[in-house]
């Protein structure tokens, strides 16, 4: 029978070891929000197959049926592995069988998680159905602050489980229009609890709010679709991707990232952008 004692010292030296990585080995951890019909899934696929090494297997947890959108995309869909999302265990169990390098999980090198907004409200549905159960509140009841915390606490951590692993991690989130305390307008930001999302923004490397504006001629349909890497007056975003501007499209972002795995651009520090008040950082580029 196992000893249940403390470890040996040579057991926690070993346990150092393993943490030992390449100093020059580094992975896309992106977060894109946008409105429905952004194009936030195609987008994140697309990076994927960019970012992910040609050997390597692409792992789409998919909480909203959102995938199906990358039919119309030929390639976007090759080497994917689609997981159809029932509770933040499976994150869990993710993380420990690439660690592990389980059976079926030793080549994995991204995960998409689309959306974590999404997964953060299911998450609390099921805390509430716990607590409901256990007496602590009444059928007709919704989240009490025990089970936020709960749900903060239990989606919190296994996101932080996937970004200790040696793989690219993408998220795609919802976008909500929020009032900060003194700002005196309403800022778009990731559709999530400020304390999760500061776990996220803290974790990533780019946050980016993506938008999409039509345009009809002689009856044509087209889209431009902007990412917006930089925080604004009205946009919340975050880069650390040197030589992004303010807004982008997702071809050249996807490029960038790709330099920026590659060792090709260096990680820099946030700073703040000093902009006019005539640009929010709201209005798609127009080509």
């Amino acid at each position: 029978m196992p000893s249940s004692g403390p470890p040996s010292k040579a057991q926690q030296i070993k346990a150092l070891n393993a943490t030992e990585t390449p100093i020059d080995e580094v992975y896309a951890n992106v977060l894109v929000y946008g409105s429905a019909g952004a194009g936030k899934t195609v987008e994140l696929l697309k990076l994927a197959q960019l970012v992910t090494p040609a050997d390597k297997e692409i792992i789409f947890f998919d909480s909203a049926q959102g995938m199906v959108a990358g039919r119309n995309h030929p390639g976007v869909l090759d080497r994917v592995r689609r997981f159809q999302f029932k509770g933040v265990s499976q994150l869990a169990a993710i993380a420990i069988a690439i660690e592990d390098e389980a059976e079926g999980y030793e080549n994995v090198g991204t995960i998409i998680v689309d959306e974590v907004s999404s997964i953060a409200k299911e998450d609390l549905s099921t805390v509430v159905v716990a607590r409901q159960a256990a007496g602590k509140l009444t059928d007709y009841e919704g989240a009490d602050w025990p089970g936020y915390n709960a749900n903060l606490e239990r989606v919190s951590r296994e996101l932080r489980k996937l970004y200790k692993l040696p793989i690219n991690i993408l998220l795609s989130s919802h976008m909500r229009d929020s009032e900060p305390k003194g700002l005196g307008h309403t800022l778009k930001r990731p559709s999530m609890p400020p304390e999760l999302a500061e776990v996220g923004n803290g974790l990533v490397h780019v946050v980016a709010y993506m938008s999409a504006s039509v345009r009809e001629k002689n009856g044509n349909v087209s889209y431009t679709h902007t990412l917006q890497v930089h925080p604004t007056t009205l946009v919340f975003a975050k880069s650390r991707v040197g030589g992004l501007p303010i807004k982008t499209t997702p071809d050249d972002f996807n490029a960038k990232m790709v330099e920026f795995v590659q060792g090709k651009i260096e990680i820099t520090e946030e700073e703040e952008i000093s902009t006019d008040d005539t640009f929010l950082g709201i209005e798609a580029e127009e080509g």
